[in-house]
């Protein structure tokens, strides 16, 4: 797959120190009796989840911890953290994959991006309808720009399997219908009292739906 996004450094704040140092000017602070480490590891990895769709292909590169101190954290929470962030920016390899697991992978990440900033979404969705707040937009525009056109890439290296009459067509409106079902279905869906379904449920019947559209059988 080839990915020609800018590479990427990580920067990760650890607030804490021993003591507060009257000549620094850094965003630390004294460390309490009783670290909260586990909190704030998961609060870091939930934060970088939340970013990934902007990121979407780029190589990490480098990854700098600050702050504070770090080295107040153990090493069981830094080997916790990293293994985290391994986990989230691993990328996936769809040199040899079939059409089908290209889509369904696609549309998990979507589906489970949708899913973990539901809340925050769903207030931007609304201030957009009902203010004309632009933020909501801008966000699934960045998201847009940076999946959809490695997806379209891997796509259409396989239009041979697909018989929809214009491959780049429905690969276009395809990925369009799968961000509008997920922001209807996810975010307002479950407010208006209608079904709330299974997480797996829901991505294998959206990418049945996209591939169906696309015009590929699978095996």
């Amino acid at each position: 797959v080839i990915m020609t996004h800018i590479p990427l450094s990580l920067y990760i704040h650890i607030p804490w120190c021993i003591r507060k140092c009257p000549y620094c000017d850094f965003n630390s602070h004294k460390a309490p009796s009783g670290l909260p480490e586990k909190q704030y590891v998961q609060a870091l990895l939930a934060d970088l989840a939340s970013e990934l769709p902007y990121i979407w292909g780029r190589r990490l590169e480098s990854i700098f911890i600050g702050g504070g101190t770090p080295s107040l954290f153990s090493a069981e929470s830094i080997d916790e953290l990293l293994s985290g962030i391994r986990a989230l920016l691993s990328r996936p390899d769809w040199s040899q994959a079939a059409l089908p697991q290209i889509v369904r992978d696609v549309t998990r990440f979507l589906a489970e991006t949708y899913d973990r900033q539901k809340g925050l979404l769903r207030s931007l969705n609304l201030k957009a309808r009902l203010y004309g707040d632009s933020r909501f937009k801008e966000r699934e525009q960045r998201a847009w720009d940076e999946l959809f056109p490695q997806l379209q890439e891997l796509l259409l290296l396989r239009q041979d399997e697909m018989r929809h009459p214009n491959p780049a067509l429905a690969t276009y409106l395809g990925f369009q219908q799968l961000f509008f079902a997920l922001r209807e279905i996810l975010l307002w869906e479950p407010l208006r009292g209608g079904r709330v379904y299974e997480m797996d449920i829901l991505i294998d019947e959206l990418s049945r739906a996209y591939l169906a559209y696309l015009g590929v059988q699978e095996a």
